[in-house]
């Protein structure tokens, strides 16, 4: 199994996941967003990953 994680860094790690024998393995880290990663969604069949963060903005 496949386990992403959204980072308050805006990094994005993905961990492979043995729930059988507990065991994780990090797979890998992407520096995704400049800002806190607020979701993370697999798209079906876990091929791909969509991410959002926040944005700092101010609506005048």
């Amino acid at each position: 199994m496949l386990l992403a994680i959204g980072k308050g860094s805006g990094s994005i790690e993905i961990w492979l996941c043995d729930i059988s024998s507990r065991e994780f393995d990090k797979l890998g880290s992407y520096d995704a967003h400049y800002y806190a990663v607020t979701g993370l969604a697999w798209a079906f069949g876990g091929r791909f990953l969509c991410s959002c963060s926040q944005v700092l903005f101010s609506l005048k």
